[in-house]
């Protein structure tokens, strides 16, 4: 979809799905030290046939993240208006691409969207929590734990909770004492 099926583009990323987004090297490499990298490599001049995929004569980079990630994450990296995280689930999925593809606007965008005021109380603070800790964002997973304090622990059980370690939810219990 637009802004990401222009002919101008000179790079595809193809998401898990199979879905193509037709992107611009340049930004990739203004806003991402990973691709600024990976771009940066030089590529053979006869390619095996299991080598670098090559659509409508554009080089191919097939990557692990949904579609739905993929271009929230290109919209926010893109000058155009950056998309509305609606869930923390989307949150968590643009947040970790955008650390895995070390995109410091975009991890710094999308944890504002987490640090929202809306999320820090009752289960989404929890929620916010475990997040932060699985992404191990150190000062965000304290300030989730310091908004735990805002609501009893010991509510309905939160099935985030059994992303952590015990350990940590050890901690937790500690920081309400």
């Amino acid at each position: 979809s637009s802004p990401f099926d222009g002919a101008d583009a000179d790079l595809i990323l193809r998401s898990v799905q199979g879905d193509d987004f037709r992107v611009s090297k340049a930004i990739l490499r203004e806003t991402s030290p990973f691709f600024r990298d990976m771009l940066s490599l030089p590529q053979p001049s006869d390619s095996p046939p299991d080598g670098p995929l090559i659509k409508d004569g554009l080089p191919v980079i097939t990557v692990t993240e949904s579609s739905t990630t993929l271009d929230s994450l290109l919209r926010i990296c893109y000058p155009i208006p950056s998309p509305v995280l609606f869930s923390l689930a989307t949150i968590e999925e643009v947040l970790r691409a955008a650390l895995k593809y070390d995109m410091e606007i975009a991890v710094s965008e999308v944890r504002q969207a987490l640090q929202a005021s809306h999320y820090q109380s009752g289960n989404y603070a929890v929620q916010v929590f475990v997040i932060a800790c699985a992404l191990k964002l150190e000062d965000d997973a304290r300030a989730a734990a310091r908004n735990t304090l805002k609501d009893p622990l010991f509510g309905p059980f939160d099935s985030s909770l059994e992303r952590i370690s015990a350990a940590v939810y050890h901690r937790l219990l500690k920081y309400h004492q």
